[in-house]
């Protein structure tokens, strides 16, 4: 969701949630919001310039998930990384899922 303005992430997670079952766990990533991580996409700009990129903190990452209605069941960081692993649960009216 980190290539998306804000705007556009609700209808990005939706979309994921299409493509899961009921409960079904999605693990995402995105790049953190460091020092570090910064300095490596300004010091790789011309290389890696592939559009809009958005670094975000865990808590804002767990934020956009939880108001997409995500439930988040664990959380991890790495260097350069956050990975929040995830479930969804359909409402009944919504059962095309395979």
């Amino acid at each position: 969701i980190e290539h998306f303005q804000d705007a556009h992430k609700p209808p990005i997670l939706k979309l994921f949630q299409r493509f899961l079952k009921d409960g079904g766990l999605q693990i995402s990533s995105c790049p953190r919001n460091t020092l570090a991580v910064r300095l490596f996409y300004r010091a790789f700009s011309e290389e890696l310039n592939f559009g809009y990129r958005e670094l975000m903190s865990l808590a804002e990452f767990k934020a956009h998930l939880l108001r997409a209605a995500f439930q988040v069941e664990q959380t991890c960081t790495l260097p350069a990384h956050n990975i929040v692993a995830s479930r969804v649960r359909h409402s009944p009216a919504n059962t095309n899922h395979t």
